[in-house]
């Protein structure tokens, strides 16, 4: 009897082992230098490449050799010298499965994987979920096409004309320097409707050019090309080439060639462009150089050579690195170095590499991180942004919970698995501590101050003017000096107004001699009631002279110094009534103006305390009071110092009235200053850190969360 095996304890039962389909090949990769060499598994079906490291190269090589798991890992452990078990099979053979790389019953042949690779469908819903931010289309095929030119264009690999379209580039760039104001100029005339859609049609020529120069490249290596097409990310048209025959090239220069291919392009018709900007006249051909020239330069940097998006620069910095799969290999790095420096697990690295390029993978992978956090938290506000509201409400929680909250809680629900451990380590109770100094920082009200933009002036000069013509009389003040309310600084006469008081005067003394004899007269004795009628009308003329010579007098509005006479004024000139007499300052004191959030509306009341700070670091500082409140928030900015586009704190578009509209609410506060402090002689811009009622950081986030919520729901 076999040692081990009794009729009460059996001999397990060999496992059958999955058939490989027939149509698969493996091909050795591309050298990764201190990685060791690997391998790929190149699915026809698919034009997919699947990457396998030497050992799981090992066991497929022989694997259509054997028909239960247990023959193969016995094989392997005698024929390869590794101890492969039979479990790390099965969990292999679940991989292969799961990749749609075996043979099974029904799926047997290519043409029934072909059948269930199409029949495969999700409901509208989910097609939408998962295609919304990108979905690739082919349109073309373009082999023939690319092979049929591949000699045409050849010369364009040539050293000496790269150099040469190099060196048309840098002419152009020195002559573009010589201009550079009307290029910028240019660049201005552009920020409109139609300078978009120009920029549009020219980056759509320019993407066609770049992906041929992938395509061509990739030809030019022996590579296949099965597909050009479009693709959408977040529903903005991209062009795309199918180079995904690439993988199987084992010179890693010619691949890096490929990826660097398309923004040579770009960056060849930039150069020429530039050159022929330089030399054009105005015209439309010179426009649509500057459109060339911009939009490859511009996108050439900003687009295709970052490194966290799969774009060419990732395929560059992976190339690079020598390292495949770059950002799930230096995800399982970077959550390995978290999960030891928090809790101290000592696991084992994932890989096997030099410290150096271990460093720089996890570096790399807390940089993506931080990349993708930013900017699918900007995309789920853009698509809240620019959808109705029901679908943008629903793309926005699916970017949220999807891209960013699920990583994390899978994160945690790894951390829940390991709590054992990361007890028994003891090493959790310095993040713990972190996390509730976090928390307490979330949660106590340890804010009581509100920052507010404002700007620091004197009152509007007042301008003096006499309420009508006449001749100076008398000048009662001097440049200079400073003057009470109501004080006369000018006094002017009008010849017309004594003219007419005379007559008037006379005429009422003649009317009073008239009604004191009525009794001797028997005609006057007749007359007297239209007399004294005369008489009444008279005396209101007189009122009426004496108020308009008062208004003859120019006085002070309010205390206030003389800044200045008009020059040559003296007694006896002729002035009209729009002619300036004088110019008064009645800035005795600097006043504070600015404009408080809705936010913080409710923190602050009439009286709270605060201090000016001007953003000159050399300016000084000083108290204020708040003093005026205002209940509804302003349509527009009066304060444009304040304003974003004039370099200010508050954001603001301007309408097609070109008026200064701020993005959110925004109520006007005004504050004396409680210093004597002499008013400047220019607006200076700052803030004013203003005593308010104290609270949390959570709690303000709470309450801004319920306001959007109040405001969307609402019909």
């Amino acid at each position: 009897m076999t040692p081990g095996v009794s009729p009460l304890n059996p001999a397990p039962k060999p496992r059958p082992l999955a058939s490989l389909r027939e149509d698969l090949e493996l091909r050795m990769g591309a050298a990764s230098g201190p990685q060791g060499p690997f391998w790929l598994i190149y699915d026809p079906l698919r034009h997919r490449y699947i990457q396998i490291d030497g050992a799981t190269f090992s066991v497929l090589s022989i694997w259509r050799q054997h028909r239960t798991i247990e023959s193969l890992s016995q094989a392997v452990s005698q024929q390869q010298g590794a101890t492969v078990s039979p479990q790390e099979i099965a969990e292999l053979t679940r991989f292969l499965e799961t990749n749609q790389l075996t043979d099974n019953g029904a799926t047997s042949s290519w043409r029934a994987q072909a059948s269930a690779s199409h029949g495969k469908h999700h409901s509208a819903v989910m097609w939408a979920v998962h295609n919304y931010l990108f979905l690739k289309i082919p349109l073309v095929s373009p082999e023939p096409f690319l092979r049929a030119t591949a000699d045409t264009v050849a010369i364009f690999y040539r050293k000496s004309i790269q150099g040469a379209i190099l060196a048309i580039g840098l002419a152009g760039l020195y002559l573009v320097s010589r201009e550079w104001d009307r290029f910028i100029a240019e660049a201005r005339d552009l920020a409109s409707l139609g300078g978009l859609a120009e920029i549009a049609v020219v980056l759509f020529l320019v993407k066609g050019l770049h992906e041929l120069g992938h395509a061509f490249t990739a030809i030019r290596y022996g590579c296949r090309v099965p597909s050009m097409g479009i693709a959408f990310m977040m529903m903005a048209p991209l062009l795309y080439t199918d180079v995904t025959d690439a993988w199987r090239l084992q010179n890693r220069k010619q691949r890096l060639a490929i990826d660097v291919s398309g923004i040579a392009v770009e960056i060849g018709l930039a150069c020429f462009a530039t050159a022929a900007w330089a030399f054009l006249a105005d015209g439309l051909p010179r426009h649509l150089a500057f459109l060339i020239a911009t939009t490859s330069w511009v996108m050439s940097v900003a687009i295709n050579l970052n490194p966290f998006m799969r774009f060419d620069g990732y395929y560059i910095a992976s190339d690079l690195l020598r390292v495949e799969n770059l950002q799930s290999r230096s995800f399982a790095l970077g959550v390995w170095f978290l999960r030891d420096v928090l809790f101290g697990l000592r696991a084992a690295c994932p890989e096997v590499m030099q410290a150096n390029l271990r460093g720089t993978l996890i570096a790399y992978a807390y940089s993506i991180w931080i990349y993708r956090l930013v900017l699918f938290t900007g995309i789920a506000v853009l698509v809240y942004g620019h959808f109705f509201k029901a679908l943008g409400v629903i793309l926005f929680l699916f970017e949220i919970v999807y891209f960013i909250a699920k990583p994390v809680l899978g994160e945690l629900a790894v951390w829940w698995t390991l709590r054992r451990q990361i007890v028994a380590k003891r090493r959790y109770l310095a993040p713990a501590a972190g996390l509730a100094a976090l928390a307490a920082l979330a949660v106590v009200p340890w804010s009581t101050q509100v920052q507010i933009p404002v700007v620091m002036e004197g009152n509007d000069p007042i301008h003096a003017y006499p309420p009508r013509a006449g001749r100076i009389a008398s000048i009662e003040a001097a440049a200079g000096q400073r003057v009470p309310g109501g004080a006369l600084l000018l006094k002017l006469q009008s010849p017309d107004l004594d003219h007419e008081r005379a007559i008037a005067l006379a005429e009422l003394t003649a009317i009073a001699i008239r009604l004191n004899r009525g009794s001797a007269d028997r005609e006057d004795l007749s007359l007297r009631q239209i007399l004294e009628g005369q008489q009444l009308a008279l005396t209101a003329k007189l009122d009426g002279i004496a108020q308009q010579t008062r208004e003859l007098e120019v006085r002070a509005p309010k205390a206030a110094l003389v800044a200045e006479f008009t020059p040559g004024l003296h007694v006896g000139q002729w002035i009209g009534a729009k002619q300036q007499i004088a110019l008064l300052d009645a800035s005795l004191r600097a006043q504070v103006s600015g404009y408080l959030t809705e936010d913080d509306l409710w923190r602050v009341q009439l009286g709270s305390k605060g201090r000016f700070i001007p953003d000159n670091p050399l300016g000084k500082t000083v108290g204020v009071t708040l003093t005026e409140l205002a209940a509804t928030s302003v349509a527009q900015l009066d304060l444009i110092d304040l304003a974003s586009t004039n370099g200010g704190r508050i954001e603001v578009h301007p309408d097609g009235r070109q008026k200064l509209v701020p993005l959110s609410a925004q109520f006007k506060v005004g504050m004396s200053v409680d210093d004597r402090v002499a008013p400047p002689p220019v607006r200076i811009r700052g803030a004013v850190i203003l005593d308010a009622k104290a609270e949390s950081w959570l709690a303000g986030a709470w309450r801004r969360v319920l306001k959007i919520l109040v405001r969307e729901s609402s019909v």
